[in-house]
């Protein structure tokens, strides 16, 4: 197990960034500073890990050539429906300035709340 500390939070909309965090394998823990937002999209479980297009599992290259077909003509595409992690808002966030496309975090709602 790993403990890491000063976790920035990117699920809940008041900048949350002292966050501690306990890796087990794939699965993780919110040991301090976490809040009714962030702790439960920390500690979902990751139980799928597969690529898909149209609800179907694929390779990871089919998955992003069809993205990057979607992608081509599209004058202001919109990313959402985002359940991922730190990392992987990361390359959505990549792929969103590259393309021109605006994103809402799944939990856009939420930060109005906050």
């Amino acid at each position: 197990m790993t403990e890491i500390t000063e976790v920035p939070s990117p699920f809940c909309g008041i900048g949350t960034d002292d966050l501690t965090i306990k890796v087990d394998g794939v699965s993780l823990k919110v040991i301090e500073n976490g809040c009714a937002v962030n702790t439960p999209a920390f500690e979902q479980p990751i139980i799928d890990t597969c690529p898909r297009v149209d609800g179907k599992e694929v390779s990871l290259d089919v998955a992003i050539a069809k993205a990057a077909a979607l992608l081509k003509d599209t004058n202001l595409p919109v990313i959402g429906g985002c359940a991922t992690d730190v990392n992987g808002m990361r390359g959505l966030l990549a792929l969103a300035d590259r393309s021109g496309a605006v994103v809402d975090n799944m939990n856009f709602t939420g930060a109005r709340n906050n």
